[in-house]
């Protein structure tokens, strides 16, 4: 194998935190089904989403791409929380207040993490042809 196609098998700093954030959601979203770790019954769904790539040169935008947009629902979620009434039919996630204050906390770290590790990548020319 030469050495370029070894480096493109290994993952930067901003792929190894998207796919640390990927993994730990559907762990946090089976707890979710644990008895006694989810103190109100509803019918909510968990997160699941995967952050990998071969390519380095794809992978970072996509990376980055995921840990932003996704910080930026979460931060959506958490506004809607905040103004919807929750006791109201308009309630439809549904949420709460430990809900809102974990979208919040979700939101403002994967966009953290999405800002903090693509400043750490190297940018790379496209050779033309």
């Amino acid at each position: 194998m030469s050495q370029t196609s070894a480096n493109s098998m290994t993952a930067i700093p901003i792929q190894k935190a998207a796919t640390a954030v990927s993994l730990v959601f559907p762990a946090v979203g089976v707890l979710g089904f644990v008895p006694g770790i989810k103190s109100r019954s509803s019918t909510t769904s968990s997160t699941c989403c995967s952050a990998s790539s071969v390519s380095p040169w794809h992978g970072q935008p996509l990376a980055r791409s995921y840990l932003i947009g996704g910080g930026a629902v979460y931060v959506a979620l958490w506004i809607y929380g905040l103004v919807i009434d929750q006791t109201s039919s308009a309630n439809v996630v549904p949420l709460n207040t430990a809900d809102n204050w974990l979208h919040l906390v979700l939101g403002i770290g994967m966009i953290g993490l999405g800002i903090a590790f693509s400043r750490s990548v190297p940018h790379t020319s496209t050779p033309r042809a």
